[in-house]
């Protein structure tokens, strides 16, 4: 196991593959989706419409060599418990990024899926 992975998985994530960034999938009918879908859209920082254009996703992601995508079962939590539930993990992925930062990885950015639960309001 090298150390990025040990750095993952002693911060609780051990269902996890690396990827090169060329080849995440940017597709226009994920931001239909939200678009159309959603109750939460246009109301975080990384969501549309606020997320970058499809072209500048491509490109973000093809300057990756390695991307860990981490799998985690939702619970199925009512609200207000979901939302603890979603703000402790994006606060542990926000802390393995910084882990993953100060071991070199300067690269090091983590994207969530879904809205943003770190902060109480988004600006």
């Amino acid at each position: 196991m090298d150390r990025l992975d040990r750095l993952i998985t002693e911060a609780g994530f051990t269902d996890f593959r690396w990827t090169d960034g060329s080849k995440i999938a940017v597709a226009q009918w994920v931001r239909f989706k939200c678009v159309y879908a959603c109750d939460n859209y246009g109301h975080g920082a990384n969501c549309p419409p606020n997320a970058p254009p499809l072209a500048e996703c491509r490109d973000f992601f093809e300057d990756y060599e390695r991307i860990a995508v981490i799998h985690m079962e939702v619970p199925g939590y009512p609200e207000p418990e979901f939302k603890a539930w979603k703000k402790a993990t994006n606060q542990k992925l926000v802390s393995l990024e910084r882990d993953v930062f100060l071991a070199g990885y300067h690269k090091a950015l983590v994207l969530f899926a879904g809205t943003c639960a770190v902060c109480p309001d988004c600006v």
